[in-house]
């Protein structure tokens, strides 16, 4: 500590930590006391994930730091909300206070002459100048949560609610969250969307009010896009108060709250999707590749898959190390292998070397978690797609494509019960799913002979691109005798795969993968006429 006191440290920690940013953020409060008083204690080195997890931030002793990534992504806010905090409140406090990158243990120095230790600051100053704003990629800014009661005694469910919208949004890969900003520095200001946009570098502003009123607590909560400066999306959400705290179904509003925003197929990443396709994909811009990737599964196009399968090629070339690219493209090369695009088992090799790359990358990477589960899925290695499966959703339990995929596969092997929640859980996270996601409830009530319910499931699906569409229409229509319509829905699947009469059989098992659900898909299609052509 060369130059500074203890005492002068923890007049410095007082101050810090007396601050609105930090008053509003319960667990950095936590996370910086617990490190600098076991600095000053002489205990700095057992400054750990775990210490943290466990003795800072609550977690019990189960806590393991290499599969749930929650100190990593406080420290992140820590650092950002200290850079906020210096930029002005504490612009003139005589001690700066920095948890370097890459490690816990805090450094002091002088703030007049600014920070010296590498890699100290999280982001730059952003009360002094502006920061240009990449429109191409999700960052998002997130206000202080307004309380509308008497704050002394609500304030706790706004700042709390804030706080987990926050760390929920972080777990999603490329995300950049700023926040969360204080409202009376917004508002003494006058910054407007675009003028947040401009100061704090992000393109989404987010911003909301609470309202307690009885047991029930009223959330209302608004986008707003920082170029145009208009709204994209706003909602109320209740739920109910025990006692006068938020219990359960807090969790289920963050949850709905965040998928609907940073899901695969949430409000950001479409409004970006949409903008990306009207881009050139020559670029090896990698969010744009992912955007690519995301855009395909959801409309499940030849068109799609060829332009996301080109943009992560040149992606993965111009930079190798990129994780999530790569475990993307270690998917769909996958993907191109069990849809058969191409016939060749080689096509596993590589993706599943991809998918190693990106978990040496980044072992908390979901993608990459799900591309190895997905390969071990199409390797009939039943046990180990569902311990990487597990893996996977338990990095982000708030994102509703892995969800869904995973509720897919899980179904295939015979895991009803597990699926049909999982998928009721996707489904429930992002209302603005793709068709696909009827599949899992077209199985389900397909192997048991309820053709009817089936029928229902299967119009559902509506992607009229894409073999597996009229493949299940065929095949239920045909168990249910409605020759004219069966006959039609495999003319249309023929279309899409000519040859499907020959290797028909096969597709369906890399997919439906127990013999039994290969078996009465088939006999369905042979009901519809499909028989009479092999």
């Amino acid at each position: 500590m060369p130059g500074f006191t203890p005492d002068q440290i923890k007049a410095q920690l007082k101050r810090i930590l007396g601050s609105p940013e930090f008053v509003s953020g319960k667990k950095v409060s936590q996370f910086l006391h617990y490190v600098v008083e076991h600095y000053l204690n002489g205990h700095s080195g057992s400054i750990k994930q775990y210490t943290i997890a466990v003795d800072a931030l609550g977690y019990g002793a189960d806590f393991d730091p290499t599969t749930n990534p929650t100190v990593r992504i406080v420290a992140r806010r820590l650092r950002r909300t200290l850079d906020q905090y210096y930029s002005a409140q504490g612009i003139e406090d005589p001690i700066r206070i920095d948890i370097p990158k890459g490690r816990y243990i805090p450094v002091f120095l002088d703030n007049h002459t600014g920070p010296e230790a590498p890699g100290s600051s999280e982001y730059a100053s952003t009360a002094a100048e502006h920061a240009p704003v990449d429109a191409s990629k999700p960052s998002i800014a997130v206000i202080m949560f307004d309380c509308l009661n008497a704050k002394d005694e609500f304030g706790y469910v706004s700042t709390g609610m804030t706080e987990e919208i926050i760390i929920a949004l972080t777990l999603f890969p490329d995300f950049l969250v700023v926040g969360p900003l204080s409202r009376i520095f917004i508002g003494s200001q006058d910054l407007n969307p675009r003028s947040i946009g401009q100061q704090y570098g992000v393109r989404f502003v987010l911003d909301g009010t609470t309202r307690v009123n009885g047991q029930k607590l009223r959330l209302t909560i608004r986008l707003a896009d920082t170029i145009s400066g208009r709204q994209l999306w706003g909602q109320t959400l209740d739920c109910g108060l025990q006692n006068g705290s938020v219990f359960e179904s807090e969790n289920n509003v963050v949850d709905q709250i965040v998928a609907t925003l940073a899901d695969s197929y949430g409000v950001i990443p479409r409004t970006l999707t949409k903008e990306s396709l009207t881009r050139p994909t020559d670029s090896p811009e990698a969010y744009q590749a992912i955007l690519h990737y995301y855009h395909y599964f959801r409309v499940l196009t030849q068109e799609s898959y060829v332009d996301a399968l080109n943009a992560l090629e040149k992606t993965v070339r111009h930079n190798p190390d990129h994780a999530l690219a790569a475990a993307a493209l270690g998917d769909l090369v996958a993907t191109t292998y069990m849809f058969g695009y191409e016939e060749d088992e080689s096509l596993l090799v590589r993706a599943e070397a991809l998918g190693r790359k990106a978990l040496a990358l980044d072992p908390n990477c979901q993608m990459a978690r799900f591309t190895m589960a997905f390969i071990h899925f199409l390797k009939f290695q039943r046990s180990l797609f569902l311990d990487e499966a597990e893996q996977c959703l338990q990095l982000n339990p708030n994102n509703a494509h892995f969800i869904a995929v995973v509720s897919l596969h899980v179904a295939m092997v015979g895991e009803w019960d597990r699926a049909m929640k999982l998928m009721g859980q996707a489904m429930r996270l992002n209302p603005h799913h793709p068709g696909w996601y009827h599949i899992v409830a077209f199985m389900n009530y397909y192997r048991q002979g309820e053709y009817d319910l089936a029928l229902i499931e299967a119009r559902r699906f509506n992607t009229p691109d894409f073999f597996w569409d009229p493949l299940i229409r065929a095949a239920v229509l045909g168990q249910l005798d409605r020759r004219a319509e069966a006959e039609k829905a495999v003319d249309e699947l023929l279309a899409l795969m000519p040859d499907f009469n020959l290797r028909g059989q096969t597709l369906i098992r890399r997919l439906a993968y127990l013999d039994e659900h290969v078996e009465i898909l088939w006999d369905g299609l042979c009901k519809a006429g499909m028989g009479e052509l092999v």
